[in-house]
């Protein structure tokens, strides 16, 4: 287990591999049915623990979005969250990062 400085200066435990979660088909995320730029969090999930936040990134205009060097033997939660708050908070959860390099 590795140790970083993370959002907003948190020290946060981060898990290092080869996995990823990632939105690259432009379009993916979208607002009211047109690709846009959203803030996109990301929590890990352990074992009888809540789950925490480890990351986030602003999709790209087009939808698109990833966040890597995720260990693959880990669950995640992901949430995007609408700043012009208009829409409620969207979430994905128990995701299973892809192997990049396959």
């Amino acid at each position: 287990m590795k140790q970083y400085i993370g959002l907003l200066g948190i020290k946060r435990r981060f898990y290092a591999g080869d996995g990823f979660i990632g939105g690259q088909s432009p379009g993916l995320l979208t607002v009211a049915g047109i690709p846009n730029k959203r803030q996109i969090f990301l929590y890990i999930r352990e074992a009888k623990k809540a789950p925490y936040l480890i990351d986030a990134v602003w999709s790209n205009d087009d939808g698109t979005y990833a966040f890597d060097m995720l260990d693959r033997n880990q669950k995640y939660l992901m949430m995007a969250v609408d700043h012009e708050a208009q829409y409620e908070p969207v979430t994905w959860d128990h995701i299973t990062p892809a192997n990049r390099n396959e």
